[in-house]
């Protein structure tokens, strides 16, 4: 499976824009650290933007390394080493984030992905490293929001 980094970052970034609607009540602003996507009054947030449907997978892909070679975490590896306060996988199609704390999340993995073989995503010129990992193994970890639009305005269901 290859990626173009350009549309990932197309999706990346409504992701964002819809992030923001949708939690207007914690004053959500893009970061200027690209470290992180917002600053907001209850902190730092990450939000990782998934594009398949949470119907047609039962899991979260967790980048581990964003780029092979180089073993730079990615995903919560990489909130937990920028000190992100809130790393949130968004399932896009089906409007609902999943907020974790990336230190428990990150030990947590730690030890549920030791020894699994990780998938690759190919891009032009790195190959990223990740786990696919069961959302129902790390429930207890997360809290999870669905939105849905009703007028102009997104709504928690």
């Amino acid at each position: 499976m290859s990626f173009n980094f350009h549309t990932q970052k197309k999706a990346g970034k409504s992701g964002e824009d819809l992030f923001a609607l949708c939690y207007p009540e914690i004053n959500p602003s893009p970061a200027d650290d690209l470290s992180y996507d917002f600053n907001s009054d209850i902190g730092k947030i990450e939000v990782k933007t998934d594009t398949y449907s949470m119907l047609k997978t039962p899991n979260f892909f967790l980048e581990r390394y964003g780029c092979s070679e180089k073993r730079q975490p990615g995903g919560p590896w990489r909130s937990l080493k920028d000190g992100v306060d809130y790393f949130v996988y968004f399932f896009v199609d089906d409007l609902t984030f999943f907020w974790f704390k990336p230190k428990a999340f990150c030990k947590f993995l730690d030890k549920h992905t030791a020894g699994l073989k990780m998938k690759e995503i190919k891009n032009k010129s790195w190959i990223t490293l990740g786990h696919a990992f069961p959302r129902e193994k790390c429930a207890h970890l997360y809290r999870a929001d669905t939105f849905k639009l009703k007028g102009k305005k997104y709504i928690k269901i």
